[in-house]
């Protein structure tokens, strides 16, 4: 993984404006409640909306969460399957039968915006005024070795992979934060490289991250083969025995 360095000492007012929720409790209108979710979560291209209709009550709704970090067979077999294919319905209308332990409720952004960040699945209902949280985490638990090259003595022994989905939950299992955002681009005319540019948007500078995508843009090259390479296309001075850029394999 590429690290590319820039930061605000302070994020400015615009930005903090931007991240602020327009209200602290949902409506009671389903694409009200979405809107604002992918207001909470813009440049988040792994946040998953899946609209369905609720056999139960007939009703539509929307099934939120973020596929890095969420156990999707889970979510399949013990909440849409449920919710999409049984008639049951229990005493009261907002009783939905899934086969799931731990169901909580809750009307406030605060409590699912932190639950989508946890890995669990957030399903809205129109016309209600409550939405339903679903215990579905499912953080990358993998046995890897150190990095040959990046030893670590006292930190975690984790390596990144060559799969960019994986990559990504890895960061998001160490930062629960709405602002960590993800810049999707591809590099290369023939052997297509897809890469994500990873950044914190209340500190990160915008002029630098520009920089950053217009340099990527301007690599014209049949292919790149890792981060090392592209390294060599963007930074300023390749030539150079001093290091202008960071590269880790290590989480």
């Amino acid at each position: 993984m590429l690290f590319f360095r820039g930061y605000n000492k302070k994020p400015s007012s615009s930005q903090q404006l931007n991240h602020t929720p327009h209200q602290e409790t949902i409506s009671s209108e389903l694409m009200d409640n979405i809107e604002e979710i992918q207001s909470i979560f813009y440049s988040t291209p792994d946040l998953i909306v899946r609209y369905l209709v609720i056999k139960q009550t007939q009703s539509q709704a929307a099934l939120v969460y973020l596929s890095g970090i969420t156990d999707t067979k889970m979510i399949f077999n013990h909440v849409l399957n449920p919710l999409l294919f049984e008639a049951y319905k229990g005493e009261s209308e907002n009783d939905l039968k899934v086969s799931l332990g731990h169901i909580r409720e809750t009307n406030t952004w605060p409590q699912i915006e932190s639950a989508i960040l946890n890995g669990e699945c957030v399903l809205f209902e129109d016309k209600c005024t409550e939405a339903f949280i679903y215990d579905t985490p499912s953080f990358p638990k993998r046995s890897i070795e150190d990095t040959s090259i990046e030893s670590s003595l006292t930190g975690a022994h984790v390596g990144f992979t060559e799969t960019g989905g994986e990559n990504v939950a890895l960061i998001r299992k160490h930062i629960h934060n709405r602002e960590l955002k993800i810049k999707e681009m591809t590099v290369g005319k023939r052997g297509k490289l897809n890469l994500s540019i990873l950044y914190l948007a209340d500190v990160a500078n915008p002029e630098v991250l520009k920089e950053l995508e217009n340099r990527i843009k301007k690599v014209e090259v049949d292919s790149v083969i890792n981060a090392g390479a592209l390294a060599e296309y963007i930074e300023d001075n390749p030539y150079t025995p001093f290091p202008q850029l960071l590269l880790t394999r290590t989480s």
